[in-house]
């Protein structure tokens, strides 16, 4: 074929070359990891709870062999459903035993939490660099021990709608996904704010957390027909009881997380 009919798949390839060169080349932090950390699938692998995120893992791993899903959006009707810890669980799942490149995008920026969460140091995040028209991957860490990367929102934002629904949000999402196999964006939950309808657009599914015996189903129907419930892939289930059954004591799980999973 003729050189100019080759160039723009040279150009490609390229491209996708130097985004995930910019992965590799991002500092390292190490977190602090406690038991409020609540990272089931690093501190208890072989309980119930991570084998739960494993399960929904299976799961999502076909639709992204099929080409269907690479950036997931992980939120809940109301805040503290625990939508922040189902989003790290997954997101270190989905990176054991060289599962693939994760990025977790911290876009709740009101109400940031993730370095805490991580016992991490702060430092300027993603509000900071949409801010101040600085590249964001200057602002990317690879966090060990976990073997995810981090884009934390940084510092609450005066007007997050503005960043979330900018240019500078969307091209940072897109240059990510050519960056990594899987973003998990980390959401502010739907009904008290708008903020997710801005950020969906820049997703290719949602999984929705929902804390057992406490979120209301109204205000969960509401939500879903705000988001759409064709986006919804599946809802996770938190703080469930009655996980211990005769099946997982005898597979050798022992006593479960409060976390149920289903499509």
């Amino acid at each position: 074929p003729p050189r100019s009919t080759l160039f723009p798949y040279t150009t490609l390839f390229r491209s996708i070359a130097q985004h995930r060169n910019a992965l590799r080349s991002v500092e390292t932090a190490n977190a602090n990891l406690t038991d409020e950390s609540r990272l089931v699938v690093h501190s208890a692998p072989y309980g119930i709870g991570a084998y739960r995120y494993r399960m929904l893992r299976v799961y999502l791993q076909a639709l992204w062999r099929a080409g269907k899903v690479k950036s997931l959006l992980i939120t809940s009707a109301l805040p503290s459903e625990g939508k922040t810890t189902a989003a790290l669980n997954l997101a270190v799942g989905l990176a054991e035993h060289g599962g693939g490149t994760v990025v977790v995008v911290e876009a709740d920026f009101r109400r940031p939490s993730i370095h805490r969460q991580l016992g991490l140091a702060p430092w300027p995040g993603f509000v900071h660099c949409l801010q101040n028209n600085i590249d964001p991957f200057s602002a990317v860490r690879r966090i060990d021990p976990l073997h995810i990367y981090l884009l934390p929102a940084g510092e609450v934002a005066a007007q997050p709608i503005e960043l979330l629904s900018s240019q500078g949000f969307s091209t940072t999402m897109s240059r990510l996904k050519a960056s990594a196999d899987w973003v998990i964006i980390d959401s502010p939950p739907a009904c008290p704010v708008p903020d997710v309808l801005s950020i969906r657009k820049n997703a290719d599914g949602c999984l929705w957390v929902l804390r057992a015996g406490s979120t209301p189903r109204d205000v969960v129907d509401e939500a879903l027909d705000q988001v759409g419930r064709e986006f919804v892939l599946g809802m996770m289930l938190n703080q469930a009881d009655g996980l211990n059954s005769p099946r997982t004591q005898h597979y050798g799980y022992g006593s479960p997380t409060s976390l149920s999973l289903w499509e």
